[in-house]
């Protein structure tokens, strides 16, 4: 049926009759990545209600996290293939070359690009490069943007650390009130 097409920039995206295929074609057809609530006060204007979460489980499913609560398509990411490439092979050296239990935040990854002065002209950030590791054949997404070598083992969210049970363990086997910085350092 053709009220199951739905079409954007004069193509078709998507092809149904759920909410995903209605917000990918909307996310497309959008100039600027949207905030979810954006994305359903705009379904809103349609005629289309869709819970609040449920929109915002849609946008997660069809878009790329470009900012906190933020989707877009990569008509919207902000880099070329040749700056990702440039970032995932950088990244791969940087994870494979250290511990191999080590697990990395893009935070940390886009403050060594940072010091590195790679920071694609401030177009880089930890939703950007979390976005372009997803490339990587090499890392696993260990979920909330943290990543870790293939080889280490880590393959999902399970194996992520927790940083705050990873702060408690390191006091228990302190034994005693440690500052910042020696918190980083264990």
């Amino acid at each position: 049926a053709i009220e199951n097409a739905h079409f954007a920039n004069g193509k078709l995206v998507s092809y149904g009759f759920g909410s995903d295929h209605l917000i990918k074609a909307l996310l497309e057809d959008s100039d600027c990545p949207l905030h979810f609530s954006q994305v359903r006060q705009i379904l809103l204007t349609k005629g289309i209600d869709v819970e609040l979460r449920r929109c915002h489980n849609c946008c997660s499913n069809v878009g790329l996290l470009l900012g906190r609560g933020i989707y877009g398509t990569t008509r919207h990411y902000p880099l070329n293939e040749n700056e990702v490439l440039r970032l995932v092979t950088e990244v791969e050296g940087l994870i494979l070359g250290g511990e191999p239990e080590r697990q990395w935040h893009t935070r940390e990854l886009c403050d060594y690009f940072e010091e590195q002065d790679m920071d694609c002209e401030g177009r880089l950030n930890h939703y950007t490069l979390n976005v372009a590791l997803k490339q990587s054949k090499h890392l696993n997404y260990l979920g909330r943007m943290v990543w870790a070598s293939s080889a280490s083992g880590a393959k999902t969210t399970a194996n992520r650390l927790d940083i705050h049970q990873a702060i408690v363990s390191v006091f228990i086997e302190a034994g005693h009130p440690l500052s910042t910085e020696d918190i980083r350092l264990r």
